[in-house]
């Protein structure tokens, strides 16, 4: 079974990969890329990708994309490896992995930093939190 720990060390080796909308591959990827390439990478079922969204895309939407491969855990029991949906803006809906449980793993595409990048993570702006099948939290 896969370890939380093996989920954060591949997402952190991501860190520095370029952002590129609806991309999934170290050339460049999105926040959802960076999830999807995770899932692939160790086999954990992640069949329902988001991939046909634009730049803004709703909450509810990428909810219901994840909610279909991941499994929902409530924010208080949030661990190192899962998969966090957060709302920083009013129309931005943005996926990280937990790297501790401080920080989190996302692309970014703010005009500072177009990147892979490991950030505090703001629980007010956490919305959803879901597990990796497979793996041992």
């Amino acid at each position: 079974m896969v370890k939380p720990r093996e989920i954060v060390r591949f997402a952190r080796s991501l860190v520095g990969v370029p952002y590129k909308h609806r991309g999934r591959n170290r050339s460049g990827i999105d926040c959802a890329g960076v999830v999807s390439v995770t899932a692939k990478r160790f086999r954990c079922p992640f069949p329902h990708d988001p991939t046909d969204y634009g730049r803004a895309c709703r909450r509810r939407y990428v909810d219901d994309q994840v909610s279909r491969s991941l499994d929902r855990v409530a924010t208080n029991r949030a661990r190192v490896g899962m998969v966090l949906i957060v709302v920083p803006g009013r129309s931005l809906t943005h996926l990280a992995i937990v790297a501790t449980m401080r920080t989190m793993i996302a692309a970014s595409n703010e005009r500072d930093v177009m990147s892979v990048r490991e950030e505090l993570i703001d629980w007010k702006t956490v919305v959803g939190v879901f597990a990796f099948r497979g793996v041992d939290y």
